[in-house]
């Protein structure tokens, strides 16, 4: 093993890494898609995930509509285990649910999941476990329901 890159990563960042390893100029030719209108994002940015679709609508449709369904149901199970006292399986959930946050552009929870994270692998909670839950889920509700509105989904 030469080298790793860690995820989630850009197609681009992988093809120089490769490049790199085999000594070798690449020439990275990016498709250039129509500019499709945009509402007005304040809750999330979808532009990696339209990045990463490669302009496959599908593919974005899927990846919103996964969203809305999965993510509250893991919050869900997040507060059922911090109840329970199960700070580590906060901590994995946390871990679990991060590259989406950060691929929908929930800005807003960005740094908190993370400290959500950090808090559930040490185990202990300092008081702030609960406040930063009810953070994200409160930014996740308003992400799912812009969503809804801006994408017309059920």
């Amino acid at each position: 093993m030469n080298d790793y890159i860690a995820k989630p990563f850009k197609e681009e960042d992988l093809l120089k890494m490769i490049a790199g390893i085999l000594k070798t100029n690449v020439s990275l030719k990016s498709k250039k898609t129509e500019a499709i209108a945009q509402p007005e994002l304040s809750y999330y940015d979808i532009s990696e995930i339209k990045k990463i679709s490669r302009g496959n609508e599908g593919f974005v449709q899927k990846m919103l509509r996964m969203f809305i369904e999965q993510v509250p149901v893991h919050l869900a199970e997040m507060k059922e285990h911090f109840k329970n006292n199960e700070l580590i399986t906060v901590g994995e959930i946390a871990h679990r649910i991060k590259p989406t946050i950060d691929n929908m552009g929930i800005v807003s929870s960005k740094e908190t999941i993370r400290e959500i994270e950090k808090i559930g692998k040490s185990g202990t909670d300092n008081g702030s476990l609960l406040q930063l839950i009810q953070k994200v889920e409160k930014d996740i509700g308003l992400a799912v329901e812009a969503i809804k509105n801006d994408f017309r989904l059920a």
